[in-house]
């Protein structure tokens, strides 16, 4: 009985939901810690840990100041993958195994996030809380898992799926409230990552 693959874990950052670089907000990257686990030939379960951090959002409005290094969001989620078209490309001559080629996948997340509570006044300004739960997801994704080099790894997707944000509504004569709605949305991602084999 062939022994199965030991588990792959990766250290990686990228393009994700989330990232990206603002004026007001400064640059904001993800980092993530990821493994995973071989359960059959083309099969997999994935578990990921993803830290967002924000670097140089200014202070306040209109304001020169910048923080440095901040966290701004945690998550979690585990995952089911399954490899298809090993044999096509081992028969093309193209590299196959276990964690990569092409996958379709389906995600289950939960989100944490660090909100702000905003100052008014002339010198327009916010304060960070603690981590509170944002929102969770249910995504299927599509995307194509390859080695870079030794220890490199590029994973880059598409999907779509359900999550349940926080929506803030207003009324004439009432106070103002959030409400939890299920929606529909897409995701892009792309990850370069480290791996320990």
């Amino acid at each position: 009985m062939p022994r199965r693959p030991r588990p792959l874990f990766k250290l990686g950052t990228g393009l994700t939901d989330g990232a990206g670089f603002g004026d007001y907000r400064g640059l904001t990257l993800p980092l993530v810690l990821g493994a995973e686990q071989q359960l059959a030939p083309g099969w997999s379960a994935t578990l990921n840990g993803t830290s967002l951090w924000n670097i140089g959002q200014r202070r306040g409005f209109g304001s020169s100041e910048r923080d440095g290094l901040n966290l701004r969001q945690l998550g979690v989620d585990v995952g089911i993958r399954h490899y298809y078209h090993q044999e096509k490309r081992q028969a093309k001559g193209r590299r196959t195994g276990p964690y990569q080629g092409p996958y379709v996948a389906l995600h289950f997340g939960n989100y944490f996030d660090r909100r702000f509570s905003y100052n008014y006044g002339p010198m327009y300004s916010y304060t960070r809380s603690d981590l509170n739960y944002d929102y969770s997801t249910l995504t299927a994704r599509w995307g194509v898992q390859r080695r870079l080099g030794g220890r490199g790894l590029l994973d880059a997707y598409i999907g779509g799926g359900l999550a349940n944000p926080r929506t803030y509504h207003s009324y004439i004569g009432a106070m103002p409230e959030y409400r939890r709605n299920l929606s529909l949305g897409l995701e892009l991602g792309v990850k370069i990552s480290l791996t320990n084999k």
